[in-house]
């Protein structure tokens, strides 16, 4: 059986109900309309009171599959209002639900589209209780232990470089290896045998908590930046979730029941989760979802940063790309910056961003190619140019000119994830018995889809990878150096605090489309 996904990595699952009946109340003063279910009342918008209207069986089977996080447990209910027990959305999410979707009395809308406010768990605390599935494999503990020692953003740093590297096939493209690399450790959690083997071995996290506990600090600190990185699992109703995989992924990931077997409404969810968390920016290509999908592992990543220093307005210049000159926008700018060259192969320069991020820029010598520049770098020569980024002995008087360019990409990643050593994965062979309740699953499609924006003020940076399942030597800097970005180079966006690189990008021709 094949479980797929959509986006960095996102997971779903949902939990048939057998209580009470589900029954109208009355409607609210906020022209919502409120609904009675196993003692516990909450709001619903117009679309939904109207199908129940329509079709109140079909209703009634819908929020039953689909009532995964609107639950009790002994009379305890996950959230309450103390005044008044009533659950709901307020009347601007009322609205918004309504815009999603216009009743139509044959259409049978998804339930995901119909506005029923369920509490969200991953705002909740560890003390509450989630839903159970029925399905409950203990996950062995000595996976929860972090391995004393170990080097985290040196991990971060190999995984990056590696998958950049592999996923080296066009002109021009953008990745996030941040990305993937959360989704592979909810992964790694729950796989067994050689599958385990190769995603500890390969991607460096054996679970998801150490790379999550990164990912919140990076999330915390958002002093001059805008920065989101969210992850959702995207589970098909006839799935149940392993319980204490959910346990723990409902704390930082939003868990989503869709149904696979209508594909154009679960892209449609899953596309307007990734559009709600890359501030509306993220417009995905059509992605068809087989009957079949199980489970849609997805992350999106959000990065916004403004220049400490704005460069001077763009002019037209040369930018010389592979197969001849081409015109340009170039930006131009005297100042001190971080600067160094790698070998006898490349320099680089790093631009800080008002946040404690810089982009650096790694520019391959006049009778370098860049492929061959990319097969060169290693792990240690990006952990040496942040390193030197927070260092005051690698400044130096820098004339940098660098083209504007917005670039897209879309990426397969199972290739590239293969050739750093994950296979069986991606196999008939893949062992995941921590996951769900399918004996045999594998992960069909690895992809991530990503835009990468610089200009005069800045960088805006969005990412979306899916998972389905049916960043040098240091040279003494100079008095002064121009830094003439004339030619295909790499960028690379890191974080200064966490010593990691996020967002890498290869570019050849700045005005290709």
């Amino acid at each position: 059986m094949k479980i797929t996904a959509f986006g960095l990595f996102v997971v779903s699952c949902w939990v048939a109900v057998n209580c009470d009946r589900l029954t109208y109340v009355g409607p609210s003063n906020d022209r919502s309309f409120i609904y009675s279910y196993n003692g516990n009342q909450f709001k619903v918008n117009k679309d939904f009171h109207e199908t129940y209207q329509a079709d109140a069986e079909f209703a009634e089977r819908s929020f039953l599959r689909n009532s995964v996080n609107f639950s009790s447990r002994g009379g305890e209910t996950l959230r309450h209002d103390e005044t008044s027990r009533v659950q709901g959305p307020t009347p601007e999410e009322i609205r918004r639900a309504q815009s999603i979707h216009t009743f139509r009395p044959n259409s049978r809308p998804h339930i995901s589209e119909l506005g029923i406010q369920f509490p969200d768990p991953s705002t909740e605390s560890d003390s509450l209780p989630v839903h159970s599935t029925g399905f409950n494999v203990p996950i062995p503990k000595d996976r929860n232990k972090e391995q004393s020692g170990t080097n985290y953003a040196q991990q971060i740093t190999e995984f990056a470089l590696n998958l950049f590297k592999y996923s080296n096939n066009q002109e021009n493209f953008v990745l996030s290896p941040l990305s993937p690399q959360i989704l592979l450790s909810y992964l790694a959690w729950v796989a067994d045998g050689q599958t385990r083997n190769e995603l500890v071995r390969t991607n460096g996290f054996g679970n998801p908590d150490q790379i999550q506990s990164i990912v919140s600090s990076m999330l915390s600190d958002s002093s001059g930046r805008e920065l989101q990185i969210a992850t959702a699992f995207f589970i098909s109703q006839e799935m149940r979730l392993n319980q204490e995989f959910l346990n723990k992924a409902v704390r930082s990931v939003d868990v989503v029941p869709v149904d696979f077997k209508q594909p154009e409404i679960a892209g449609r969810v899953i596309s307007k989760w990734a559009k709600s968390k890359t501030k509306g920016g993220l417009k995905l290509k059509e992605v068809n979802y087989a009957p079949a999908t199980k489970i849609a592992l997805t992350n999106a990543i959000y990065f916004k940063g403004n220049w400490i220093y704005t460069f001077q307005p763009s002019k037209p210049g040369t930018f010389n790309t592979p197969t001849g000159p081409v015109q340009a926008e170039m930006m131009n700018m005297k100042r001190k910056f971080h600067w160094g060259e790698i070998s006898n192969y490349a320099q680089w320069v790093a631009i800080p961003y008002e946040s404690s991020d810089s982009l650096v820029i790694i520019l391959p010598n006049e009778d370098q190619k860049i492929d061959y520049v990319m097969s060169l770098i290693e792990a240690r020569d990006l952990e040496n140019i942040i390193y030197n980024v927070d260092s005051d002995s690698s400044k130096a008087d820098v004339n940098i000119t660098l083209p504007k360019f917005k670039i897209e990409s879309t990426t397969s990643l199972v290739a590239p994830l293969q050739k750093m050593g994950i296979t069986t994965l991606f196999t008939p062979r893949a062992e995941l018995p921590y996951l769900s309740d399918y004996d045999a699953v594998e992960v069909s499609n690895a992809q991530q889809q990503a835009s990468m924006e610089v200009n005069e003020n800045g960088t805006v940076l969005i990412a979306f990878t899916n998972l389905n399942v049916v960043a040098l030597s240091f040279q003494p800097a100079v008095p002064n150096v121009v830094f003439n970005v004339n030619r295909p180079f790499i960028a690379i966006i890191v974080d200064r605090k966490k010593n990691i690189p996020f967002v890498m990008a290869k570019i050849t021709n700045p005005t290709a489309a």
